[in-house]
């Protein structure tokens, strides 16, 4: 979703945003994803123009096609597996921002267990990949395998109990 008459684009605002404030943020990579992809632009050019010093966590989860008159439109719901097209701007965003925490999302229609662990060993995956070619590995190459556990842990909790 675009305002029709918006004067600065959504990355542009982000980028003035996080410099101006000193912020960071959670880039969620399936939303940038879909809104390239719902304007018929180029996702990885989209990614490449966030600020680098501004990314400190990254969101994925997946998304929906929905068919209108007009063309299709991708809904960012959290209601199926990441796209594969998601991994790899995940693995660009990777590859230039660092090994952040990821935080996958899947809140509707939530599959078994087994499915969304999965889905964590390639997110983990990803990382372990670019790390192990970089010659340092920081402290927040721990704190992103900790937040995965701990988001398994939250997930067990609240499901089953």
């Amino acid at each position: 979703m675009r305002f029709k008459n918006s004067t600065i684009d959504e990355i542009s605002f982000l980028n003035q945003l996080t410099e101006r404030t000193g912020a960071f943020v959670l880039l969620d990579i399936n939303n940038l994803w879909a809104n390239s992809k719902n304007f018929s632009e180029d996702p990885a050019a989209s990614l490449l123009r966030v600020r680098a010093n501004s990314v400190r966590s990254y969101h994925l989860a997946g998304c929906s096609r929905e068919k209108h008159k007009a063309g299709d439109v991708w809904i960012d719901y959290h209601a199926e597996a990441v796209h594969p097209e998601v991994w790899d701007l995940y693995n660009l965003a990777v590859q230039t921002f660092g090994p952040w925490p990821t935080l996958l999302e899947w809140e509707n229609d939530v599959p078994p267990l087994k499915i969304t662990l999965k889905e964590d060993a390639v997110a983990l995956n990803e990382v372990q990949v670019i790390s192990a070619k970089s010659i340092k590995i920081s402290g927040d190459f721990f704190f992103f395998f900790f937040f995965f556990f701990l988001n398994l842990f939250f997930f067990f909790f609240f499901f089953f109990f």
